[in-house]
Formats: structure tokens, C-alpha cells, sequence
């Protein structure tokens, strides 16, 4: 079983304009399935084309994001950034024919609660006082919810749909003082997890 070949936006820029894409086709699919009933879409189908995933990654799954980014996310943060590496196939006459894994990148974005983000990559030093020397600000979430399918009450009929809830993120903001001994709040920000991707990327939501 062979792997296909990475494709990943080279900077910030073009990982904006990827994620705004990816978010673009989501609400277009979703809109799809809301303008068909029930019984025409079933749930697990309705999931299924709600969650896709493409082949284009935002960032790297195996190093960090690209230096242009706001936030340098980490390898770690694969799974936060709804980054797989998963299995597929290809079916001919209902017989499996071919079968490959693949990295793949969602929108089911879940940036958990304690999760520190830094302004830049840190990974090389292991002290507190080394990594304040050297960044300018980093981020802690404090509560936040994932990114999910849920089931609406669609208003025009009356039927129930289901819908990619964009979940929520409350972070703060810190900065080193002065004298580089100790960090303070400067902003507190509540967002969904989509504009914290988006805050990530390029600074701003």
C-alpha cells in the first residue's frame, strides 16, 4: 500500500485562500442537503458529504506551519486541525482494485481547552525562561467546543437537517513583561473554531 504525495500550501497566504475555499464548499454541500428532505438525503449520507475531506493540507502534517502563519502549529496539532492520514480505495464492479493511504485535511476543527499556541516555533528549547526570550506573545484556550454535525429544524419545512455546528474557542492572549521573567493577559478573545483557524493563519478572525 503506497502513499500519494503530499500536496501543501506553500504559505500563509495560500493557506487563507485554501480554507476559505474548503469552508465555501462545506456551506454549499450543506445547503444541498438543507433544500432536500429527509427521506431524499439519509443522515448518514447527509454526514458523509457534510465531512468530506480534501487533498490539499493547510500545513505540513509532518513539521509545523509555514513561518508566515500568526501561530506556528505544530505537528501536534494534526488532529486539532482535523489533518488525517487515512485509508482509501478505489472500487471497480464493487471489487476493491486499488488501496492507498493518503493525508487529508477536514473542517472538523477542534482546538481543545489548554491548548498553548506560540508566535513562533519553540520546540527546541525546554525551559520557560528560553521560550519567553524569544516570542513575542503566545495563546492559551480556556473553554472551548469542537466543530460538529448537528441535527436543525429547518424553519421553511419543518424537517430536520443536519448542519456543521462551527463550535466555540475562548483564548487569551499573553506577552512577556519587560524583563522577559514573566508573561500577562494582554486580550481575551471568544470565537468559533473556524475564526480561531482563521486567527491562526493569518491574525484575523
Amino acid at each position: 500500500m503506497e502513499s500519494t504525495k503530499l500536496k501543501v500550501v506553500q504559505n500563509s497566504e495560500e493557506a487563507l485562500k485554501a480554507f476559505e475555499d474548503l469552508l465555501f464548499k462545506k456551506e454549499q454541500k450543506e445547503e444541498k442537503i438543507t433544500n432536500k428532505s429527509r427521506n431524499e438525503t439519509p443522515k448518514e449520507k447527509s454526514r458523509q458529504i457534510i465531512e468530506k475531506h480534501s487533498s490539499l493540507l493547510l500545513k505540513d502534517p509532518l513539521g509545523k506551519s509555514h513561518s508566515s502563519w500568526h501561530l506556528c502549529c505544530p505537528q501536534h496539532f494534526n488532529d486539532a486541525m482535523d489533518i488525517k492520514y487515512i485509508e482509501k480505495t478505489q472500487v471497480k464492479d464493487k471489487v476493491v482494485v486499488d488501496r492507498w493511504r493518503e493525508w487529508v485535511q477536514g473542517t472538523n476543527f477542534n482546538f481543545e481547552e489548554g491548548s498553548v499556541l506560540y508566535d513562533r516555533d519553540v520546540s527546541g528549547y525546554v525551559t520557560w525562561g528560553e521560550k519567553l526570550s524569544l516570542i513575542k506573545f503566545f495563546v492559551e484556550v480556556y473553554k472551548s467546543t469542537p466543530v460538529s454535525i448537528i441535527e436543525k429544524i429547518d424553519p421553511n419545512n419543518g424537517k430536520v437537517v443536519l448542519v456543521r455546528d462551527k463550535g466555540h474557542i475562548e483564548f487569551h492572549i499573553f506577552e512577556p513583561t519587560e524583563d522577559k521573567k514573566s508573561c500577562k493577559v494582554v486580550e481575551k478573545i471568544d470565537i468559533n473554531q473556524d475564526d480561531f483557524v482563521r486567527y491562526a493563519i493569518s491574525g484575523n478572525y
